[in-house]
């Protein structure tokens, strides 16, 4: 007997395959070239999206009560939807994370003399050069320089979490990186691609990185 299920991982496992590389191709695909080729309309069309997927959401909501009703196709639509939803809410999210990064970037750094020493209570943060794994020549840290340059928010986040996946390195602290690189971007960015891991990231995006650092 069929039932309508709103979750993505309730489906079949070749459905859920071609959900995922649907959305890729598709929606998240138009999302980055809206992003990158209309950038002042960006947030007003990511908006409409998710109001879209909220509309198609609830009216399958309705369909799934009517008498008759396929619950297998409105499951799907519904699902679809839903995480149509989430893929936009990230790429909105990280569009305003890496903004809110280029602001704090072009702000003036504080002048030197105007610092006082502070005496800092507790350990001193231990430098990112620890969480290296087997690295006692730093060549894994000279290569992971050279291929983060200039990267921020999303970009930078996937090399960590392939450093980590690779067995380069532990899990750093935001402190840590932004100490070793520079600006990375924001620490709540930061924090939430390494927190969620490869789900944060494409197939495509994930093969590429892993095989830069090979």
């Amino acid at each position: 007997m069929e039932e309508f299920v709103k979750e993505l991982e309730q489906l079949p496992i070749e459905r859920q395959k071609a959900i995922k590389e649907g959305l890729q191709k598709q929606i998240l695909a138009q999302a980055v070239f809206v992003r990158d080729e209309q950038p002042t309309k960006f947030l007003a069309y990511i908006d409409d999206e998710i109001g879209k997927a909220d509309a198609s959401m609830f009216k399958m909501v309705q369909e799934s009560s009517r008498e008759g009703a396929v619950l297998g196709s409105i499951s799907e639509i519904y699902i679809w939807n839903k995480e149509r939803k989430k893929v936009l809410i990230g790429l909105k999210q990280e569009y305003l994370d890496i903004t809110q990064a280029d602001i704090e970037k072009q702000q003036p750094e504080p002048q030197q003399e105007q610092i006082k020493p502070t005496r800092r209570k507790g350990r001193p943060t231990e430098p990112f050069a620890s969480k290296m794994i087997n690295d006692a020549d730093g060549i894994k840290l000279k290569k992971i320089h050279t291929i983060s340059q200039g990267k921020m928010g999303k970009d930078f986040a996937l090399i960590i979490w392939a450093c980590i996946e690779k067995g380069w390195c532990n899990k750093p602290t935001y402190t840590q990186v932004r100490k070793e690189f520079g600006n990375i971007g924001s620490s709540t960015g930061y924090n939430r691609y390494l927190s969620n891991g490869s789900r944060m990231f494409t197939q495509q995006e994930k093969d590429g990185v892993l095989k830069s650092l090979d």
